[in-house]
């Protein structure tokens, strides 16, 4: 019981804390608990939200990361991912853009990046729709964020996308664009920034893919796509 109030303490103040000397030393204490203990499944959301929130700090985002990697290596690899999933679809959370930033971020590099984690065996349908509720939440960091992970798993695997996760794709594509027109006609700026970028290179890449004929799932989706994106597109 100590053990376990000892744990949510320190995931409490790695959190909420400014002092770069404290959260140094409690990512060392949670380091530790991956490598030489056992984690209780009631603290694995606190666990989960302190490194997405660390994450955020430039100091501390590798070690972040190496913490999580850890942890979704372990027997709780699976759990983890859907804590951080319920991270994105609790309500509760949609103030706080750095926490689902970082859950995106975790969920994308595990299961479709560099630092993929085989052992999870996950479809990638079982996770796109928390993404897509991640580019519905109004951040644009957090948008962007979903925009380079998307375009990461179209990159990296799209020979391995089913036609139905082309359609969840092409889903959160759509949810993107409204986002960045919203914030284009809010700011009254011409369509240059990195998420405009992002997803305008995003586009280009699925339409290589077709000319190359690979597969992209519904050409009918696709092209129904690009014609609502006219104005952001080049």
């Amino acid at each position: 019981m100590q053990r376990t109030w000892m744990r949510r303490l320190t995931c409490l103040e790695a959190k909420r804390s400014k002092q770069l000397e404290l959260i140094d030393c409690c990512l060392q204490f949670l380091n530790a608990v991956v490598c030489y203990s056992s984690l209780p499944t009631d603290t694995l959301a606190a666990f989960v939200t302190s490194l997405s929130h660390t994450l955020n700090i430039e100091r501390f985002s590798h070690r972040s990361l190496e913490v999580m990697l850890k942890l979704l290596g372990t027997q709780l690899g699976r759990s983890v991912i859907y804590t951080l999933c319920m991270v994105i679809k609790d309500s509760a959370n949609s103030n706080d853009p750095l926490l689902l930033r970082g859950a995106v971020f975790f969920i994308s590099m595990s299961m479709w990046g560099i630092k993929r984690v085989d052992s999870l065996e996950l479809s990638y349908a079982s996770v796109l729709p928390y993404i897509k509720q991640a580019a519905l939440s109004g951040h644009t960091i957090v948008v962007y964020e979903v925009t380079l992970s998307i375009s990461r798993l179209i990159r990296k695997h799209h020979s391995q996308l089913l036609p139905l996760e082309w359609d969840q794709l092409y889903s959160i594509l759509g949810a993107v664009h409204t986002h960045t027109s919203q914030l284009l006609q809010h700011t009254g700026e011409a369509p240059t920034n990195n998420l405009v970028h992002s997803l305008q290179e995003l586009f280009e890449n699925v339409e290589e893919l077709r000319r190359e004929g690979r597969s992209i799932g519904s050409v009918e989706r696709f092209y129904s796509l690009v014609e609502t994106c006219m104005d952001i597109l080049p």
